[in-house]
């Protein structure tokens, strides 16, 4: 069990069942399962984050993609940090970042 002012059970364990819990505030929320004990995770809440804008492709060839062709992309948000992915996964901050 774990224990603190960001920590919370999730109840009673049931089989296949799923809970959800509403985050009124900022913080770094370890989150302990009951139904499946050896498992956690950490959830960090963020209410007022930067916005940035959608990241665009800039090339000037064709946008049909080969093997090893190059793609450049830009975004209008000055000192944006671009992730991404080349399997069509969500990027991440562990994900490859674009490099002007």
């Amino acid at each position: 069990m774990v224990n603190g002012p960001n920590a919370f059970s999730s109840g009673q364990p049931v089989m296949n069942n799923r809970f959800m819990h509403r985050f009124d505030e900022e913080g770094t929320f370890c989150v302990v399962s009951e139904g499946a004990p050896d498992t956690f995770c950490i959830i960090r809440v963020f209410f007022n984050t930067k916005k940035t804008a959608t990241p665009e492709l800039v090339n000037e060839e064709p946008y049909v993609l080969y093997r090893y062709h190059k793609i450049f992309l830009d975004c209008k948000t000055p000192d944006a940090i671009i992730h991404y992915t080349l399997d069509g996964s969500t990027p991440s901050k562990l994900s490859l970042v674009n490099i002007k």
